[in-house]
């Protein structure tokens, strides 16, 4: 063979050599991206930054709804304070008190309690049935009060009350004094009812000849407590002005027991 033959071969050794580091040098030499999977991990971490802000306000606004029924409470208190004086102011009153019942105020009437400390049943006593009505009208203050301080804060009421100022809502106040004859009931303690409902049956009459839906509910206290007696006070009354057959009826089936009752218990103390 020619010595250009033997050459041939040593001078393809270096070409591709050099082809191939060419090739490193153009692939070395492009730009370094950054991994797309940083990407969509910074993509998926931005959405779980702002469902974690919007809870914490949306747990605010029940707190800043709360603060701002309270405030609309006490200016309630402030209005009663001010306007239990003249029959006008009291019809002024009345009209406020209107717009305020509802659901507006039994939506938090758990927080309505305290706010009767600063109320005289028997000066504030339009005012003060409005929101003690609200109150008791929730199953679940009666639950959470049960046999406790809200007994004596409705008896002392009743008591104690205008009754001036009670007749302007008197659907209110037989709903106050029947949740006060069935706590009593649920006690197993009917003689607590005894005296409040005597007053209550007094405040509500315009007159003495008036039978009231409360003449029943009283009877049948008395009955329960064996307190025959001050059932007659309440039977003794001769009654001419009947509003509804049912309490009428309801009259003489507990006063018919109790006159019966009665005198059972005079001939065995003979």
């Amino acid at each position: 063979p020619d010595s250009s033959d033997v050459e041939a071969p040593k001078n393809k050794t270096p070409l591709g050599r050099s082809r191939a580091h060419k090739s490193t040098i153009r692939r070395s030499s492009r730009p370094v991206s950054s991994p797309p999977t940083r990407r969509k991990a910074a993509s998926r971490t931005a959405p779980d930054q702002t469902p974690e802000s919007e809870p914490s306000s949306k747990g605010k606004a029940p707190s800043a709804a709360a603060a701002a029924a309270m405030e609309s409470v006490e200016a309630l208190v402030a209005h009663i304070q001010g306007l239990s004086g003249s029959a006008d102011e009291l019809a002024q009153l009345h009209g406020l008190l209107k717009q305020a019942d509802g659901d507006a105020l039994r939506a938090h009437s758990a927080g309505l309690l305290p706010f009767l400390s600063h109320l005289h049943p028997g000066a504030h006593s339009l005012g003060y049935l409005y929101l003690l009505d609200s109150f008791v009208s929730s199953s679940a203050n009666l639950r959470a009060h049960a046999g406790g301080d809200l007994l004596v804060t409705v008896a002392d009421f009743l008591t104690s009350c205008s009754a001036d100022q009670i007749r302007m809502a008197p659907d209110k106040f037989l709903n106050v004094c029947r949740v006060l004859k069935n706590e009593v009931m649920q006690l197993n303690a009917p003689i607590r009812g005894i005296a409040p409902l005597r007053a209550a049956v007094r405040k509500i009459q315009t007159s003495s000849e008036q039978l009231t839906p409360l003449h029943a509910e009283y009877l049948m206290l008395c009955l329960l407590a064996k307190q025959y007696k001050a059932g007659l006070s309440v039977l003794e009354d001769d009654i001419f002005e009947v509003d509804q057959p049912k309490d009428l009826f309801l009259y003489c089936y507990y006063g018919s027991g109790l006159t019966l009752s009665n005198g059972l218990w005079f001939l065995s103390m003979c």
